[in-house]
């Protein structure tokens, strides 16, 4: 007797209304008709198998899987044996037992590559869609989206609509694990429409309903996520599988939670709790108390956030995956260190974290303890300890995302550190005094604003990126805050790396060579090698091999942000400081550059006067005899070889009329136009840069040069008066 084609259907109608139920009875019943072949009980025996996967009976599924095998092999069916097998492996992801996955993975396509069949790459398909799903479990973001593409290529040469849409889906998996979550919404959302169209099969619809919400609830588009969630709710619940049922609960709570329904989201958290709790779902029982406890951390009762942490603390250590433990452990430490609770326990939850990470190779557990470490130092007091804390977040955010929650937590504290030391280098008495002195004399409108809103800027443009999940335009903010902040702190140690930075822009040096050029000692200068190095100022261009192999002497050559700071610019300072609200997104450059080019100027022009000084004492109105301040003509040779290899600097001041100015400021554009297309074509990083002559500096700088003399004198006058009526 052979299987029907009116069963077969009648399965099958069963199975696209999501009444798997009736179907397995109806399997269970045609199973006890004897009559049947060994090969068509194996079918049904894989039918059931299916059924139940649908289901979520995932441990009924691997005993029956292994039976069925078993039976395919002695009846050498070999499709049946790679289906069951493929059937196993998903119950064991979905029961967190990634490594198994792993292994399993390996022994399919080992059978795969034995069997010739046309239907061969539907299976490849889907192992290679449990392998993306097994490297992004273990933090392996880069070969899974490789894995990814490959299994969307095949699935398209497939030209098969089911293939496709869950190809899709793939995609959109990868792409929320890696944060570029508007490509994951994209990915769900096509996956999403074919299974729309194919209209065959609700388990498959619910899971693309399921990913589109949970990627809107991620973007803050919360009606998008109730809706599809509460769809995918509905069919889910049709079904009857828990575990995909409790996962939906979850995230509907997530999405009343954002919206500040604290009450209606803890009535979800608590529906899935007591789902997973029956089904003993013990990884389900772990996501369910995590989010109970941001509850009750919002309802201000310390004590049962700790319980239920500590509750599901408790669950995780009884399970052979790690990463719940590795999970609740950080949700402990964090919320310790921002609520100053008991100490020991801290060290005791980062002692674990740390015990795990060490015992794993997996860069998702590395990044989490070392995000909780980061936490730690950020909220010791101590500079050392603020610096290990940025550096960490820095690290964190600047590198691949593992975890786009934890990326986002990172990027959110180093965004408030960078503000916070930003604030302390702008916000200083002396620059507020300046500010309002300017404001005063020239124009109150130009200086209107403090300087210590570039860091308020970068702030509030980071986490609104931050927001909009905009991860990309989140990081170019964050370095360049983090540059400033570099640059800045570099000028609060004096005038000496600037010192390094133009003496090495005339030629290479090695150690010796700065330190007899600058008159600075070997050991001073170290220090502040290391330091314009750390920042990419400097760089170490060569090594030359001297008296035995392990002496080696260094060559100093500027690196890439050292010829940054010394391009040609052109800046306006007064209009640059004309600050409109339409240039608001430009703050931050607006604001800083004519600051820091500045300060540049000011080092350069200290340097230029020392020399004009030296000049004019020492060879103009030599002295009639030696003495302390005078040089002998021998000296006078010595200097004078100092500055063999330096470039003529001219400048040119001139007081013209409004009508010359404009003028002047007209010829200038055309002529800067020309320098820029016509002269300036070579890279700097090009080997033709460096190939020839060594380039010439070349700078212009437009100053208001009466503004700036009335200033000075309005400052002198001011002064004067104070100190008038000090002695009154």
């Amino acid at each position: 007797m052979k299987l029907s084609s009116e069963f077969i259907k009648k399965l099958n109608d069963y199975m696209f209304k999501a009444d798997y139920k009736k179907a397995y009875d109806e399997i269970e019943k045609t199973q006890a008709d004897r009559s049947y072949s060994e090969e068509e009980l194996l079918i049904l025996d894989y039918k059931r198998c299916l059924i139940l996967r649908y289901l979520g009976e995932f441990e009924k599924v691997i005993q029956i899987s292994k039976t069925t095998q078993a039976k395919a092999i002695n009846q050498a069916n070999d499709l049946v044996q790679i289906d069951s097998l493929i059937l196993e492996i998903f119950s064991h992801y979905r029961l967190n037992r990634i490594e198994l996955v792993q292994n399993l993975l390996d022994k399919a396509e080992c059978l795969l590559s034995k069997i010739k069949d046309k239907e061969i790459p539907i299976r490849r398909t889907k192992l290679l869609t449990y392998r993306v799903y097994a490297c992004i479990a273990e933090g392996e973001f880069e070969r899974a989206q490789i894995l990814a593409q490959e299994n969307f290529t095949l699935s398209r040469e497939q030209n098969n609509p089911e293939l496709i849409a869950s190809a899709y889906y793939v995609n959109g998996w990868v792409s929320m694990h890696k944060g570029e979550l508007s490509d994951a919404i994209y990915n769900y959302h096509e996956s999403l429409t074919i299974r729309e169209k194919l209209n065959n099969h609700p388990y498959d619809l619910a899971h693309s309903l399921f990913g589109l919400g949970y990627g809107y609830k991620n973007i803050g588009d919360l009606d998008k996520a109730y809706s599809c969630l509460s769809r995918c709710k509905e069919i889910r619940e049709k079904i009857g599988n828990q575990q995909d049922i409790a996962w939906t609960l979850l995230n509907l709570g997530d999405v009343f939670y954002q919206k500040n329904e604290v009450k209606k989201a803890q009535e979800f958290y608590d529906h899935s709790l007591i789902i997973n709790r029956m089904m003993n779902y013990t990884f389900g029982i772990i996501f369910s108390l995590r989010r109970l406890s941001s509850v009750y951390e919002s309802m201000k009762e310390p004590q049962l956030v700790i319980d239920t942490l500590e509750k599901a603390l408790e669950f995780a250590k009884q399970l052979e995956d790690v990463d719940p433990e590795v999970y609740t452990l950080f949700d402990l430490i964090k919320y310790d260190i921002e609520n100053k609770l008991d100490s020991n326990k801290l060290k005791s939850y980062l002692s674990s974290l740390k015990n795990i990470n060490q015992r794993y190779n997996n860069r998702i557990f590395d990044q989490i303890y070392r995000l909780a470490q980061a936490l730690i130092f950020n909220s010791e007091a101590d500079k050392r300890s603020q610096l290990k804390a940025r550096n960490l977040f820095r690290e964190i955010t600047e590198e691949e995302i593992m975890n786009f929650d934890y990326t986002r937590i990172a990027m959110q504290r180093y965004s408030k550190l960078l503000a916070e030391e930003l604030n302390r280098y702008l916000s200083d008495e002396s620059l507020s005094s300046q500010l309002t002195d300017l404001s005063e004399s020239i124009n109150p409108v130009v200086l209107y604003r403090s300087y210590s809103m570039v860091a308020e800027n970068f702030l509030d443009l980071s986490q609104i990126a931050l927001e909009e999940i905009d991860i990309d335009k989140a990081r170019e903010l964050l370095k360049r805050a983090q540059y400033l902040c570099d640059f800045l702190n570099l000028y609060n140690k004096g005038s000496t790396p600037f010192r390094i930075i133009y003496s090495l822009f005339v030629k290479e040096r090695n150690l010796n060579e700065l330190s007899k050029f600058l008159k600075i000692t070997k050991g001073a200068l170290s220090s502040q090698l290391k330091l314009l190095i750390d920042l990419d100022i400097v760089k170490i261009s060569r090594e030359e091999q001297i008296r035995s192999a392990t002496m080696l002497k260094k060559y100093y050559s500027l690196g890439n942000k050292g010829f940054e700071l010394l391009q040609p610019l052109n800046l306006e300072l007064y209009n640059s400081l004309n600050l409109k609200e339409t240039n608001s997104d430009h703050l931050v450059d607006t604001l800083m550059k004519p600051r820091l080019l500045t300060k540049i100027i000011r080092d350069a022009t200290i340097l230029t006067d020392n020399f004009q000084n030296f000049f004019e004492e020492q060879v103009l109105m030599k002295p009639s005899k030696p003495t302390d301040e005078g040089l002998s003509d021998k000296n006078l040779e010595d200097v004078k070889k100092i500055f063999s290899q330096s470039i003529d600097v001219q400048v040119e001041q001139f007081l013209l009329s409004e009508k010359q100015y404009q003028t002047y400021k007209k010829l200038w554009k055309e002529f800067s136009e020309k320098i820029k297309s016509e002269i300036i074509k070579e890279n700097i990083d090009s080997a033709e840069y460096h190939a020839t002559e060594k380039p010439i500096y070349v700078a212009n700088l437009v100053l208001p040069i009466s503004d700036l003399m009335e200033l000075e004198r309005y400052q002198l006058k001011k002064r004067k008066q104070n100190e008038k009526s000090n002695e009154e």
